[in-house]
């Protein structure tokens, strides 16, 4: 992994150390390998991303959800600057998809 690479992986681990208790593990991912972690029910972000903190989810419909298709969503942290705590539906980018600077974040 290059150093800024490993630099952006290693602020992940801390924002993942921050809100789940554990650090993120130091690897870089593909996009593939990236959305197979999000169907198991991890978290991921690009170490290429320009806000701190970011982080993508699936979610899937349950009993109760207005949503009856699974899609993935982008949250931000508790302490972002103008929108804190948010959730917002999210597309993958041909960069995102061709990207190898995936994290997984626990």
């Amino acid at each position: 992994i290059a150093a800024e690479a490993m630099n952006a992986c290693l602020e992940i681990a801390q924002i993942g150390k921050t809100f789940y208790g554990e650090p993120s593990k130091l690897v870089s991912l593909s996009f593939g390998t990236a959305l197979h972690l999000l169907k198991e029910g991890g978290k991921v972000a690009r170490t290429g991303w320009n806000g701190n903190g970011l982080w993508l989810q699936l979610q899937r419909p349950d009993a109760g959800s207005k949503m009856t298709l699974s899609y993935l969503f982008l949250s931000y942290p508790d302490d972002a600057k103008n929108t804190p705590g948010a959730r917002v539906p999210w597309l993958a980018s041909q960069t995102d998809v061709l990207a190898d600077d995936w994290c997984q974040v626990h």
